[in-house]
C-alpha cells in the first residue's frame, strides 16, 4: 500500500470525508454541522476536499512506494444547488492518466439518491519522496505579530466561516480584503493546509464578493470553480490575507476571483468562480 493511500488528515476528519471504499471506488462525505453555510447547507467549495481525497486515493494506487504527490490544480462543475436536506455526498473515482511528473484523474459527486451533483477533474504533481516539497510544510518567514481581530461581520457568522476563522478586514462593493486562520485542524499529512481547504476558502471568498453586490438574498450559486495551487501554506495558526473581487456581474452570470497569500506575501492559492442565477 502506498504511504499516502491510508492517511487520515485533520482536515478530512473535520470536514466529514470518509475512507475510500475500494469495492465501489467511492468516498462518502457527510455534512457535519460545523461546516455548513448560513442556510444550513454544505458549501459547494467543501466538495474540493472530497475531490482531493477521491482523486488522490485513485492516483496513489499507480505510484511507486518512493513517489509522492501534491495537488496542482482542480476543476469542478456543479449541476445543482446544495440544499439543507442533503446529508451526504458520494464521490466516485474516474479514469487516471499518468505522464512524466504528473497524474490526471476525473470523478463525479452524487447525492444519496444517485442524482449527479458535480463533475470534477484534477492534476497532481508526482515526484520522488526526497525531492523538495515532499516533506513537512513550514513558513519561510516568521508569521506576523498577532493583532486585534477585526469586528465580526454578519456575513461570516455561519459555521463554515467560524471553522475557517474568516474575517472581513475591509472592502467595497465587488472587492474585499479578508483573512482566514491557517489552523492545525485544517492540515494535510504534511502539516500544511489541505488543498481542499484552499478550495473552500476561495469559494467562500468569491461568494462574499458577489454578495457584496447582490445583497444577502442573492440568487447566485457557483456553476464552476477552478482552483490553482501555487505554493504550500503551513498550518501554523497564522491569519492569512485573501483578496477577492468580482470580475463581472450580470443578470444571469457573475464571475469572481480570490487569491490567498502566504505570510511572506507570495500567492499560494487562486480560485476563479463562475456563478449563475439559481
Amino acid at each position: 500500500m502506498h504511504p499516502q493511500q491510508s492517511v487520515e488528515t485533520p482536515a478530512e476528519l473535520l470536514f466529514g470525508v470518509g475512507k475510500t471504499d475500494w469495492d465501489t471506488l467511492s468516498v462518502v462525505q457527510s455534512c457535519p454541522p460545523q461546516i455548513l453555510d448560513d442556510h444550513g447547507a454544505l458549501p459547494p467549495g467543501v466538495l474540493c476536499l472530497l475531490l482531493d481525497h477521491v482523486i488522490g486515493s485513485s492516483i496513489s494506487t499507480y505510484l511507486e512506494h518512493h513517489q509522492r504527490m501534491v495537488t496542482s490544480h482542480m476543476h469542478l462543475e456543479f449541476l445543482r444547488r446544495l440544499t439543507p436536506d442533503v446529508t451526504s455526498v458520494t464521490g466516485r473515482i474516474g479514469e487516471v492518466d499518468l505522464v512524466p511528473g504528473s497524474a490526471f484523474c476525473t470523478g463525479t459527486a452524487s447525492l444519496p439518491s444517485g442524482e449527479l451533483l458535480s463533475r470534477y477533474s484534477a492534476r497532481f504533481a508526482v515526484f520522488s519522496g526526497g525531492e523538495q516539497g515532499g516533506g513537512v510544510v513550514t513558513d519561510e518567514v516568521p508569521p506576523p505579530l498577532p493583532t486585534a481581530p477585526p469586528a465580526p461581520h454578519e456575513w461570516t457568522a455561519s459555521p463554515i466561516h467560524q471553522v475557517l476563522g474568516t474575517q472581513v478586514v475591509e472592502g467595497e462593493k465587488g472587492r474585499l480584503r479578508l483573512t482566514f486562520r491557517a489552523s492545525e485542524q485544517l492540515a494535510n499529512e504534511r502539516a500544511g493546509i489541505h488543498g481542499g481547504v484552499g478550495g473552500v476558502v476561495g469559494e467562500r471568498a468569491c461568494e462574499l464578493a458577489i454578495r457584496s453586490i447582490a445583497g444577502g438574498d442573492h440568487r447566485y450559486r457557483p456553476a464552476e470553480l477552478r482552483v490553482l495551487f501555487v505554493r504550500p501554506i503551513a498550518a501554523s495558526g497564522t491569519d492569512l490575507a485573501i483578496d477577492t473581487e468580482v470580475g463581472f456581474f450580470g443578470r444571469t452570470t457573475a464571475t469572481a476571483t480570490a487569491r490567498i497569500y502566504r505570510p511572506d506575501g507570495k500567492l499560494a492559492v487562486q480560485v476563479d468562480s463562475v456563478h449563475v442565477v439559481d
